[in-house]
Parts: C-alpha cells; sequence; structure tokens
C-alpha cells in the first residue's frame, strides 16, 4: 500500500526509466550559455566521427589548434553535424581553462534534446500521487469507522494498465446520522468489489 498502487508503481518504474536515460542521454549536453573572454583563430587538426546522430546525421568531434592571449598552444573540441576540412581555419571563443570553435557545440548532445528530463519529472509526479492516496488510506484504516456501501454505478474510466481499463464504482453507505453517503472507488480489479451484495468500507 505505501507504494500506492498500480498508478505509482507505474510511476516509479518510470521514473527510474527516466533517471536511466537521462544519465546517458544528457551526460555530453551542449551548454549554449557559456561565456568566453577571449577570441581566436585556430586550424583544424582533426575530424572524428562519434557515436551519437542527431536527426539521423552523425556528430563529429573537431579539434583545433590555436594560440591563446598568453601564447599557450591550445586545442579545443566541439562538435558538429556539419564537420570542416582538415587544416581549415575557424574561430575560437575561449578562456583561461575552456575553449569552443564557433558555430558548433561545446557538448555532443543538443541542448534540445534535454526535454527527455521531463520524462522523470513526470514518472515522479505520478508515483507522488499515488503514495499520497496510499497514506491517505494508511490513516483510514487506523483512525476510520467500518460500515457496509452497495454498489449503485460502475463506469469505464480513461486509464488503460496492460489492456485493462480502470473502473469507477460508485458506493452508497448509511452514516449513523441516517444521511446516506456515496463515494467512488477506482480500481482495474472491479471483479474483487462486484462478487458480494455489500461490501466493507471505511471512512472518516
Amino acid at each position: 500500500m505505501l507504494f500506492g498502487g498500480k498508478r505509482a508503481q507505474f510511476g516509479w518504474l518510470f521514473a527510474a526509466i527516466g533517471v536511466a536515460v537521462c544519465a546517458i542521454a544528457l551526460r555530453d549536453l551542449d551548454w549554449p550559455f557559456a561565456r568566453y573572454g577571449g577570441v581566436g583563430h585556430g586550424r583544424v587538426i582533426a575530424v572524428s566521427e562519434t557515436n551519437q546522430e542527431v536527426n539521423e546525421s552523425p556528430t563529429y568531434a573537431v579539434d583545433a589548434r590555436f594560440t591563446d592571449d598568453r601564447g599557450r598552444d591550445r586545442i579545443a573540441r566541439s562538435y558538429t553535424e556539419e564537420p570542416p576540412s582538415l587544416d581549415g581555419d575557424v574561430t575560437i571563443d575561449y578562456d583561461a581553462e575552456h575553449a569552443q570553435i564557433e558555430e558548433m557545440r561545446n557538448g555532443k548532445t543538443p541542448v534540445w534534446l534535454a526535454i527527455v528530463a521531463i520524462f522523470p519529472i513526470v514518472g515522479l509526479a505520478l508515483a507522488l500521487a499515488g503514495t499520497r492516496r496510499a497514506l491517505r488510506a494508511i490513516h483510514l484504516l487506523r483512525c476510520g469507522q467500518v460500515v457496509q456501501a452497495k454498489l449503485v454505478s460502475k463506469t469505464t474510466g480513461g486509464i488503460i494498465i496492460n489492456d485493462v481499463p480502470e473502473s469507477r464504482l460508485t458506493f452508497e453507505f448509511v452514516l449513523p446520522s441516517g444521511r446516506v453517503q456515496s463515494c467512488e472507488v477506482r480500481t482495474h480489479e472491479p471483479q474483487r468489489l462486484e462478487d458480494d451484495e455489500t461490501e466493507t468500507l471505511v471512512y472518516d
């Protein structure tokens, strides 16, 4: 119950898979907001194809040699799907520690692919919602009142798990005051709540 039922279990699984996908896909994410203080000119010394593709085009790693404003020979590595020719001239933005070839990325993965981060967020939201319902159910079991309820209607919801649609069952029960109260139960196993004339219900 603490895992919040099938919907929450699906959410935890979705979040875990999403985190794994993000860890792989975003580890070399381009950061387009990087700022550099210096600009120099360099020459391409190496172009190599990586194991990544963007829109079915292979991503290339491009190395260019340049001399910074301190007279140090340095190499800038950047990534692109349109590699320049060897020995071609390029413009390089740099600071004391980092350098990037202009019109190329500083990471293999384009920043727009960061959208995959939405998957673990959605999964976590589903999982937390299910866990919240489970905690509410635990509170009912500890502090609620027991009553017999009668099934009065059944409809089908829009959520399908393992080809089984969600069922929404409405029950009515009588409070000690004599007032008739109703409640809705959502489940993917409605047969467990339809086998008796009345079902035991806990309310607060």
